[in-house]
């Protein structure tokens, strides 16, 4: 199997969405609050960095960060990390979070702190907040939609 994270384009978000389930599509539709191909590039065109996860040359994942702005809606110095997975990304678990290290590196070039949101009903992402090292900073869960919600931060390097 050839794992690779390569730089990604809006081709790469449109392969992704076609090799999710049904279920992995309305979930982030209901999360999102758009249409799931439309939310999926328009976080990948909003990301300063992102990358997309090939597994033997098919699309797996797909992650990045978009800089959140500040109170003032000026740029802020923190980004907010995101992650879509499809069938395929199990095989190389451990693989990616191994490496996703040092594309966390990159992203501390640009950012301060990173923060993400995630779905406690979304385990591949809560799998990766935790085991590249993001703490749960919002101990009670909060609610968008109907679904229930934490609140992480990595606050350093």
């Amino acid at each position: 199997m050839k794992a690779e994270a390569i730089e990604s384009v809006p081709d790469d978000v449109v392969r992704l969405y076609e090799r999710m389930t049904e279920n992995e599509r309305r979930f982030l539709s209901d999360n999102w609050g758009v249409n799931t191909l439309d939310g999926m590039l328009e976080a990948e065109r909003q990301s300063e960095l992102c990358w997309t996860i090939f597994l033997d040359d098919e699309p797996v994942g797909i992650f990045g960060c978009a800089r959140v702005l500040g109170e003032d809606g000026e740029d802020s110095n923190v980004g907010s990390a995101w992650l879509v997975t499809a069938p395929g990304i199990e095989k190389i678990k451990l693989r990616f979070v191994k490496h996703t290290k040092e594309f966390l590196l990159k992203l501390f070039e640009r950012f301060d702190i990173l923060i993400c949101s995630a779905s406690a009903e979304n385990e591949s992402l809560v799998d990766w907040i935790y085991w590249i090292g993001f703490e749960v900073f919002a101990e009670d869960r909060f609610v968008y939609g109907r679904l229930d919600k934490c609140a992480c931060r990595w606050l350093s390097q």
